[in-house]
């Protein structure tokens, strides 16, 4: 980022996923789509702040937006190969990536000492940064009273509490049901945020698009009542599994 003027001024490279017609797959269809999508971002919010050309001062060359064809899913090492030449140009940087995982992993830790912990409670735990008392092991002197060092726990990478969609309140109302809605032709329903928690994370340390993208997805006809339903963004990453070598 760079302060000018008293402003934050934030580099961000954005990569969205398209499925394209073959008619659409030309090298120039792909240069004028491209342009037209940046145009549409520049009348565009990003984090409360207006979207705008790359300052005279910034450090880095801006990329003029391309859009590139990624090989099929049923061809692998290529689509590697491709994904690893385009993240090499989102350095340096970070990617913002799905770790509920850490979540369920918090809320099994809490449970094993609270058995009423919710997720809630492991969310909070996990949003914040804990201390914990720890005494030093001082056989020899009893007759003092024992000092404590407080400790503060290590997260597990740079994790940061994020909305990840909305939770029904109400069932969907028909299309102008209810007063003061912004459309008049789309049903409406009130909703709640849904947090989970993210992770910042370099783009060389993903292994391909899924790792990066974030999809819609809603579970409205899974047979649930229809105040239960939820609307979210899922982020295919998965972390690496660590195993642990004995010594010799």
């Amino acid at each position: 980022g760079i302060v000018e003027d008293g402003r934050v001024h934030l580099s961000l490279t954005l990569g969205f996923d398209a499925l394209l017609s073959d008619a659409r797959r030309g090298e120039s269809d792909r240069h004028s789509l491209a342009a037209r999508v940046s145009e549409e971002l520049d009348g565009m919010r990003i984090a409360g702040g207006s979207v705008m050309p790359p300052l005279p001062s910034a450090p880095h060359q801006s990329r003029r937006p391309t859009l590139e064809l990624v090989p099929d899913d049923g061809q692998t090492d290529e689509q590697y190969r491709h994904f690893r030449r385009l993240a090499r140009q989102w350095l340096p940087g970070f990617a913002l990536v799905s770790r509920d995982d850490l979540l369920l992993q918090r809320l099994q830790t809490l449970q094993q000492r609270e058995p009423h912990a919710t997720s809630f409670d492991a969310w909070l735990d996990l949003s914040r940064w804990n201390a914990r008392a720890v005494e030093p092991a001082d056989p020899h002197d009893d007759s003092q009273p024992s000092e404590v060092e407080w400790v503060t726990e290590r997260h597990a990478g740079w994790t940061v509490p994020i909305p990840v969609g909305f939770a029904a309140l109400t069932p969907l109302h028909p299309p102008g049901a209810v007063s003061g809605t912004r459309d008049v032709h789309t049903p409406f329903r009130f909703v709640e945020s849904v947090w989970s928690i993210g992770q910042w994370v370099s783009p060389h340390r993903l292994k391909s698009l899924h790792d990066l993208v974030w999809l819609p997805d809603n579970d409205c006809d899974s047979g649930q009542p229809a105040e239960h339903a939820l609307y979210r963004c899922v982020n295919g990453y998965k972390p690496a599994v660590r195993t642990e070598q004995s010594a010799d």
